[in-house]
């Protein structure tokens, strides 16, 4: 039988099997063999692996002191290789400083703190004073130029809360606190946590604000809640001092974050409590240094348990007003040996307390008042000249305690907290010498200074590539290299495809700084993907689709870093030619029936 034949029967064949389909509505099998694959028009409502830039799950945020609850003072964020300013803000209003910040969901959160002399007659809230204007002018000019005035006026210390836009400095809302606000903020779940504390009669509060709105969730009245206070698992951990008889009493409060609601609470001793020492949670335990002005007394490291408050251990030591840092399941600490005249630096077991190494400072060389920072296997610490007031930068091993590296930039004295991301270290200089370090972390090499006003007591915070510090002259800086645009994505795909195959495209932009990237795509026939990502730069990103039309479609794409900087267009053009997939789609369908017709086809070379 020869081959034309043959193909008559196929032919017969095929259409006897094909009809009934066909008139029982051939568009409806079409869309049912193509329903688990056909063309979605989305939008970014509707791409469920989509992230959206500035939520919290795709950022270090620097959300409380000194980054996080252990106090490590690290971030895995990239940080300003130069001092390039990205914005400035000044309230205009004269206070004695600004506290450290914190940084979540691109906003900034600080406060600060004054006093100011009011009119006797002004009643109500501090906020509703302030707004009326009740405040009369500078205690000093009264002084000066007219001492009975002060008859008629109130002295009062006062708070303000700033929330500004972290990308742009912009003053989003404030918040008055009964009494100072120099402590640093914590912020979780959308919800922004501070205290304040009048230094007068030695009590305070700890408020709970809508992150967002600045409004008022609740607030807990505690004695002088000196420290920051630091949240983790719904539980909000704060320190206070109050005075009984005459005598100072430290006590630790846990509080459930979402009332304020008190779970426990800690009492330290008499005359023995936290000054300026923030505590650290960890591994299920709280930690936290104290301070003794009894006589006889002895300071101490302290470890409870966060869920009950019971005591697991307590060690002697020589308190110098910083805070711990728990880390590689250690407690790094300093303490002071009075017989040598000399700091140390001490690494604790967390569980049990007991001393694994002692790193010895020199002879007059005292720690600083800035809490220490961990990163990198190295732990880093500042240390105080007793003599000549010089601060020094340490860098020892923090397995071993053995040395890597020291620097003695200048004249000056350290208050705050140094600040580790991106392979380098920032820290501000308070007096002296005023300045705005960054250093190489791993070898303590200067790579740039600014110039900042004295009397500067806020930590640097890092987050989304931006540094973030105020000042001695009321001023928030951020600090951010100048952005490059990441260059158009490459587009690499079928230049010529069948009406309703699906096709694979890649698209691959870099970014010159090396920020994450996100993607747009659009596909030319009226159906876009909304930005998606992130994708490290470089990183090839494969996306498939199907044209159901004859034409020529340009396939356009451009990328933006995880700073909003947009690259150009690029684009690539596919063409689509006649629809003959209804046959094929057909043949196929007859022959998975009649499998040995497939062999003969093939066998004749008709396939």
């Amino acid at each position: 039988m020869n081959k034309k034949i043959i193909s008559t029967l196929i032919i017969i064949l095929f259409l006897a099997a094909g009809i009934v389909p066909i008139c029982n509505g051939f568009s409806k099998d079409i869309n049912i063999i193509h329903d688990n694959e056909k063309l979605q028009f989305i939008d970014s409502s509707q791409i469920e692996d989509k992230k959206i830039l500035g939520l919290s799950q795709d950022v270090d945020w620097w959300s409380m002191f000194h980054h996080d609850p252990q106090l490590t003072g690290f971030s895995t964020s990239f940080a300003p290789n130069t001092n390039h300013i990205l914005w400035t803000y000044s309230s205009g209003i004269y206070f004695d400083g600004f506290c450290s910040p914190a940084i979540v969901d691109d906003r900034l959160y600080i406060g600060s703190s004054s006093f100011a002399l009011f009119q006797k007659d002004a009643i109500g809230p501090i906020d509703y004073i302030l707004r009326e204007k009740s405040i009369i002018q500078n205690y000093d000019h009264l002084l000066i130029n007219n001492p009975d005035e002060l008859e008629n006026s109130l002295e009062q210390y006062f708070g303000i809360f700033y929330c500004l836009n972290a990308v742009n400095g912009v003053e989003l809302w404030t918040f008055y606190t009964d009494g100072n606000s120099i402590s640093s903020p914590a912020v979780a779940n959308n919800r922004v946590y501070i205290s304040a504390f009048n230094d007068y009669e030695l009590t305070g509060k700890v408020y709970c604000l809508d992150a967002t709105t600045g409004d008022e969730i609740w607030n807990n009245f505690l004695f002088s809640p000196y420290s920051s206070p630091v949240v983790m698992n719904d539980r909000l951990y704060i320190s206070t001092i109050e005075i009984q008889e005459d005598d100072f009493i430290g006590k630790i409060f846990c509080l459930n974050s979402f009332n304020g609601n008190e779970i426990w609470n800690y009492t330290i001793g008499i005359g023995e409590y936290l000054l300026l020492s923030t505590p650290a949670v960890a591994y299920g335990n709280i930690y936290f240094i104290t301070e003794n002005d009894s006589e006889g007394g002895s300071d101490h490291i302290f470890c409870l348990d966060a869920n009950s408050g019971e005591l697991i251990w307590q060690s002697s030591i020589l308190s110098m007003l910083n805070s711990p840092v728990i880390s590689y399941g250690n407690v790094y600490l300093s303490s002071y040996d009075v017989s040598n005249n000399r700091g140390t630096f001490l690494c604790l077991d967390a569980e049990d307390g007991e001393e694994k190494w002692c790193y010895m400072m020199g002879i007059n060389e005292l720690p600083g008042y800035s809490s220490p920072a961990v990163a990198y296997g190295n732990v880093y610490f500042v240390t105080l000249d007793a003599v000549s007031y010089r601060a020094k930068i340490f860098c020892i091993n923090a397995s071993t305690g053995g040395y890597v590296w020291a620097r003695t930039p200048g004249d000056m004295m350290f208050l705050s907290s140094p600040a580790i991301a991106d392979e380098k270290l920032y820290i501000a200089s308070a007096y002296f010498d005023p300045n705005l370090y960054c250093f190489d972390s791993n070898n303590g090499v200067t790579i740039w200074s600014y110039p900042l006003y004295f009397g500067i007591l806020s930590s640097p915070a890092i987050a989304k590539d931006t540094l973030f510090i105020a000042d001695g002259s009321w001023t928030v800086y951020a600090f951010q290299d100048e952005n490059r645009r990441p260059e158009s994505p490459n587009i690499a795909g079928p230049l010529h495809g069948k009406i309703g195959n699906k096709y694979d495209y890649s698209f691959v932009s870099i970014d010159p700084d090396g920020h994450d990237l996100y993607y747009y795509i659009d596909w030319g026939d009226g159906s876009f993907i909304d930005w998606f990502g992130p994708y490290d730069s470089n990183e090839k990103v494969v996306k498939g689709h199907r044209w159901f039309k004859q034409g020529d479609f340009s396939i356009k794409a451009k990328a933006k870093d995880v700073l909003g900087a947009e690259s150009d267009w690029s684009e690539l053009i596919v063409i689509m030619p006649r629809n003959k997939l209804i046959t094929s789609l057909l043949l196929l369908r007859f022959l998975e029936r009649y499998p040995l017709l497939q062999t003969l086809l093939m066998r004749l070379g008709l396939q």
